[in-house]
Order: structure tokens, then sequence, then C-alpha cells
């Protein structure tokens, strides 16, 4: 039976065993407030009816690696939410099949919730599965523009944040130079030629060139994702990017070619990972087209400033 047709029972008919005894495939859902308003979660994808259990790993991902990457996480902002007054909160879903991510805030609890299912897909690798839970850790901390007047920053700007700040923070006691050399001797897919060579323009230092080419390629594999969620017959390039320009800025979910421009930008721009962003304006803490910075700009098919109405 469709997944979404048993939630719709599970509301109509049975909401309280519903929430004592639910099904796995809707184990994702704490409360019945849940169910009615699933604004109150932020998914790194649509909604969809993938379901991959553990057993059926396809990547190499392991329970270990899966914990290893979220510990990473929850060491490096811990300390940050908890200077912002509040209680950083990782839900592990090893076990739940669900090929997605969530983010949501219940009073002081900022929340990420990572799904073992999503772990597992074939497209995603460790670094992709640490760009999705630095996506979620953006809704919160990824500032300007936000989601209306809500408290999360929306779809693109938590994707920019990823590569932008969160990836870097993660990483940036790690042997990026050496981690590059490595995929690059053994030919790994996982190098792009192109990606590299915008890194090394991008930025002087060589371990900051490694970490953009690091990071660009986490973002090619969660690219990866969308593409086969959305059952698309070309694969996002790093050499194709959208040439969409939208007349607003989009807060939902950007197309798969459009979120990984974001991400590679993210990675090319030269602004510290130690320079906050901002709840109010864009452009604090970001590469932007005010500042004239010739790498690293929100792209046009999502993003649209003021100042950037200029280029249409």
């Amino acid at each position: 039976m469709n997944r979404s047709i048993i939630k719709v029972l599970i509301v109509l008919l049975f909401p309280m065993l519903a929430m004592a005894n639910q099904p796995k495939e809707v184990s994702y859902i704490d409360s019945l407030s849940d169910i009615i308003d699933p604004a109150t979660h932020h998914g790194f994808v649509d909604l969809n009816d993938l379901w991959y259990p553990p057993g059926i790993e396809m990547n190499g991902m392991t329970e270990e690696i899966f914990n290893q990457i979220l510990d990473n996480v929850y060491k490096v902002y811990e300390p940050i939410f908890r200077a912002k007054g509040a209680e950083f909160v990782i839900e592990r879903r090893w076990e739940d099949g669900t090929v997605n991510a969530f983010a949501r805030q219940v009073g002081n609890k900022w929340m990420i919730r990572m799904f073992g299912g999503l772990a597992r897909h074939e497209t995603i690798t460790p670094d992709g599965f640490a760009l999705v839970a630095c996506h979620e850790v953006g809704h919160h901390l990824a500032g300007a523009p936000k989601k209306g007047t809500r408290w999360a920053s929306n779809e693109g700007q938590s994707d920019y944040f990823a590569t932008l700040k969160c990836m870097r923070k993660l990483w940036a006691q790690d042997d990026n130079i050496g981690y590059v050399e490595y995929m690059w001797a053994m030919e790994s897919p996982f190098v792009d030629e192109y990606a590299m060579e915008m890194c090394i323009k991008a930025h002087q230092a060589g371990p900051m060139q490694a970490l953009c080419g690091r990071m660009s390629m986490g973002g090619q594999s969660v690219a990866f994702l969308f593409q086969a969620l959305r059952k698309l017959p070309t694969p996002p390039k790093f050499n194709t990017p959208d040439q969409t320009k939208a007349k607003q800025t989009q807060d939902s979910h950007p197309m798969p070619q459009c979120r990984m421009d974001t991400y590679f930008q993210g990675a090319l721009c030269p602004i510290s990972a130690d320079q906050d962003v901002d709840d109010m304006d864009p452009s604090v803490g970001t590469c932007n087209r005010l500042a004239n910075h010739p790498y690293g700009l929100r792209p046009l098919c999502w993003f649209a400033p003021a100042e950037a109405f200029g280029f249409f």
C-alpha cells in the first residue's frame, strides 16, 4: 500500500494508536502535530516513497561511519548552538529507511533528524552525507534569506551554508590535500578536473584548494541523488551551470543542477568560515555581487537579490 495512503488512514482512523505503535514507514513522525503540520519539518529533499532499510547498503556506508560523521557535526556545532541559547539535538535514525533528512525547532531544542535510508542510498558518499547534515544545520544557522517570517533559512541558503561554512569547520583539521591526492591517484570518479581547476583559481592556499575540491565532490554526490529522485536523464555537471534567472528568491528546493551550482559556489567563496552570516542581511559573511567578488556567488537560478536585477 502507498505510504501516503497509510499516513492518511493513521491520521483519520487511529491517531492515538499511530503515536503509540507506528509502522516503520512512518517512524519519523513523533506526534500528531507533526502529521498535521509537515511545515514544521524542513526536509533535505521533497517527500518520497523510497525506503532503504539496513542490509541493502550499496555505497559502503555503515552504522559506524554514520555515527562518526554525526559525532563530528555535534562536536563542532554543539557549542555554537549553546552560545545561541539552544540545545542542539541530532536524532539518529539508522534503522529507518527514509531517504530524507529534516530540521525543526521545538522550544529551545534545535534539531536535525538524520536517516539511515538516505545514508545508504547508492549515490551518497560519506562526504555527501556530511553535506546533508550541514544543510540541516544550515536551516538553523545559515541566516538570510529565510522562509518568510519563519525561523528557518531557505533551501538554497542552507545549501550555500553547507559548503560556505559548515563543511569547512567539520574538516578544518583533516589532511584534505592527502585526501584529494589519494582520490586522484585512484582515478576516483569523485574528483572532477574542472572543479579542481576552479578551486585552484578561487583559493590561494593549497589546503583550502583541496578542501574546496572535497566539498565540491560532496555536492556532486547529493546532486546525483536529486537527479535520481526526479528521474532526470542528464546528470548535473560542474561546467554546465543552470542558466535560469529567478525573478524573486526561491524558498523551496531548487532543481538539481541549481543546487549543485550552489554547493560549488559555496566551496569557491574565499570568505572565511569564521565570518558569521546575518539573519537579516544576506550579504554579510558571504560572497556577493555588491562587493564584486569574482567567485562564490549564490546562483541566480534561486537567489534574486536587489543588486542582481541588473543582470537580467
